[in-house]
């Protein structure tokens, strides 16, 4: 009994030295956050590594302020394009994916590919076209289906996309 109680001990002590590392910064890593009206881009270069750049816009429910949904864009090394991500809502049919829309352009269509406690994630490639659309346009509409089946749309303003997009270079 004794040595298992010891063991115990332990981990609970591994494991709370690992909380305290994982929440002190990083040596000599810089970053930096800039706002674009609705986007934020935060980029940060790790000691032995390119600079990382990820454009980020979050949807908030207007009555309470809680996040609804979160768009985020970030350059993968050795990717052609950078990735689009969004974060749904739990509790949604999955099956029917998530369609985006920007302004009357052409609807393009994204799998939720899997769901964790922060929500379930679509992912595209940003192409030259969704690119060059989100740069031009107004707004962005995010399609999907409640558990019921029935469509849910989200509106999401481009504005200042194009600027914190340019940004990630």
């Amino acid at each position: 009994m004794r040595p298992a109680r010891r063991l115990s001990t332990c981990a609970l002590g591994l494991g709370a030295a690992a909380l305290l590392v994982s929440s002190l910064p990083a040596a000599a890593q810089s970053a930096t956050e800039r706002t674009f009206q609705n986007w934020v881009v935060r980029c940060d270069t790790p000691a032995k590594g390119a600079k990382r750049c990820r454009m980020v816009q979050v949807v908030r429910l207007k009555d309470s302020g809680q996040r609804l949904m979160q768009i985020g864009v970030s350059r993968v090394e050795g990717a052609d394009a950078p990735m689009a991500s969004v974060i749904l809502p739990l509790g949604i049919y999955l099956p029917a994916g998530l369609t985006i829309q920007v302004d009357e352009n052409e609807a393009l269509r994204a799998p939720i590919e899997q769901c964790s406690r922060a929500g379930c994630e679509a992912r595209l490639q940003m192409t030259e076209a969704l690119a060059a659309q989100m740069k031009a346009g107004k707004t962005a509409k995010y399609t999907f289906q409640n558990v019921l089946r029935k469509d849910m749309t989200v509106p999401a303003p481009l504005a200042g996309f194009a600027t914190a997009f340019g940004e990630m270079k």
